[in-house]
């Protein structure tokens, strides 16, 4: 049986099937709280990248939009400094809160590759 994270998410998955052997960046954002970085641990063991997941990105957020943590610690490997904060601080940010400035990537990276109309 697989671990829990895994269980809940569809990510994981996705990652796996479609993206494996595709030469494809799988780019990953999740919740910045326990749940969500034991997610995103798995799907980055799996080669994909941290997107907006560092101790800078949480340390924004959650002047903002912190939250009591729940669950168990999750090491954060791509940065140790990420899982040191947030268990310091005891507070999870929602994946919503940041959404803005995920969606500001997005159209950046959309822009700069569409090709210049004629």
């Amino acid at each position: 049986m697989e671990p829990p994270a895994r269980r809940r998410a569809p990510a994981h998955r996705a990652h796996r099937v479609h993206v494996a052997g595709t030469g494809a960046v799988l780019r990953y954002h999740g919740d910045l709280d326990r749940g969500g970085l034991s997610i995103a641990a798995s799907v980055i063991a799996l080669s994909a990248q941290p997107w907006r997941l560092g101790v800078d990105d949480y340390r924004r957020a959650v002047c903002s939009a912190g939250r009591p943590l729940r669950g168990n610690p999750t090491a954060t490997p791509w940065d140790p400094d990420l899982f040191a904060e947030v268990e310091r601080t005891g507070l999870g940010v929602d994946e919503e809160a940041v959404l803005q400035e995920l969606l500001d990537d997005l159209a950046h990276h959309v822009l700069s590759t569409c090709p210049t109309p004629r």
